[in-house]
């Protein structure tokens, strides 16, 4: 589904550097305001110069005007670049007198320019997603054309070492990018991903023909070979010819398309669903699902009913019906590949809904169209 076009004001994205006078003298840095209803905005700023120059400074945010927000949103999007106190993606409780000026401190931990955000977070779970989208989904396309460029950069069959460095940093950009607090699923999302294509690089690279100095095959010719049994001439065999590109189906393509299909996602923004969960042989099963690394945000219900606005990504979760023993999937933090099968909500095709089948004490995906159609709806 298409998105209307989002205002989200490129000040928001970036910070405001120190103003240098005709003497070059160092003075306050300009805020950076953004409106949020008649006569309120919010507005900070972040003197860069003092952060070049001493490896910290502080970001100074108030709001100005009434009725002010209830709530700050400030996420750093650049987390190899600068660290937040407090952590790098906070909401700021600012409905009181007191609270409508805030104060976060700043330390500098690589090269780069930082990327913050600074604006009213919306209370409304539909509405804040659209934020969020419209904020990351430029950050994205970034992330899929660079890889896009250094993949083909790459030698093929390329160097088994050349491709998981650009997989690791390639994760590395996208978690910094998904470090909303909503995105934890989607996050769970891309660490699993990627964990599987470094162990399908390193299949593809055990299969590829290379000569014992490790160099491919570059043409197809002929060289001797030992003696043929039986014979006393050499015989001769063709060796194998240079492994053809990579297919369609290798890690790197796979990666490419698991890139657009995020950057889609964000510029259409559908980094939401509404799902519906219904229990066989009865309804009236308590159900909780919630991203496995951050157990907090959880989406709790009763089936036959529809859980809104559920942020894609993958979900472990928990069954009760009555006073029977609980059941569910919820792999401890160390375990990389869990015996239980979580729920995948990114891939989530139309008309899927959680099934949970109490006598199999499991709950799965499942494509139910006359379930997804009346799910919460009272019974005639």
């Amino acid at each position: 589904m298409a998105r209307l076009p989002t205002a989200v004001p490129l000040a928001s994205l970036m910070l405001a550097a120190a103003l240098v006078t005709a003497r070059g003298e160092t003075v306050s840095p300009q805020p950076i305001c953004e409106p949020h209803g008649p006569g309120v905005r919010v507005c900070y700023s972040v003197d860069l110069d003092d952060l070049r120059k001493s490896g910290s400074t502080t970001l100074r945010g108030w709001i100005e005007g009434m009725p002010r927000p209830s709530a700050i949103r400030v996420h750093n999007s650049s987390p190899g670049v600068v660290h937040l106190k407090g952590g790098e993606d906070r909401i700021l409780h600012t409905a009181c007198d007191r609270h409508s000026r805030f104060r976060i401190g700043i330390r500098a931990v690589g090269p780069g320019r930082p990327q913050l955000v600074v604006r009213p977070y919306d209370p409304s779970p539909r509405r804040e997603a659209s934020r969020i989208a419209a904020e990351i989904a430029p950050l994205l396309a970034a992330i899929e054309r660079q890889f896009q460029e250094a993949s083909n950069r790459l030698p093929v069959p390329s160097p088994p070492a050349a491709v998981a460095e650009l997989l690791d940093t390639t994760e590395k950009s996208l978690l910094a990018v998904l470090s909303y607090q909503e995105l934890a699923p989607l996050r769970d999302s891309v660490q699993m991903e990627f964990r599987q294509q470094r162990a399908a690089s390193l299949k593809e690279a055990a299969r590829a023909w290379v000569e014992p100095g490790g160099f491919p095959f570059r043409s197809s010719r002929v060289v001797p070979a030992a003696f043929t049994a039986g014979s006393s001439r050499r015989s001769h065999i063709l060796t194998a010819a240079t492994p053809p590109p990579a297919s369609s189906g290798s890690a790197l393509d796979r990666i490419k398309r698991f890139l657009h299909s995020l950057t889609e996602m964000a510029e259409n923004d559908e980094l939401t669903v509404d799902v519906c969960v219904a229990s066989v042989p009865a309804n009236g099963m308590s159900f909780s699902m919630y991203p496995r690394y951050y157990r907090t945000q959880r989406y709790s219900t009763q089936t036959e009913n529809l859980l809104p606005h559920v942020y894609r990504g993958l979900y472990a979760y928990e069954g009760n019906q009555g006073f029977r023993r609980p059941f569910g999937c919820h792999p401890a933090d160390n375990d990389e590949a869990p015996a239980c099968t979580m729920l995948d909500l990114l891939n989530r095709r139309e008309q899927e809904i959680i099934h949970c089948d109490l006598s199999r004490r499991t709950c799965f995906m499942q494509v139910d169209p006359a379930h997804q159609a009346s799910c919460g709806q009272p019974a005639p």
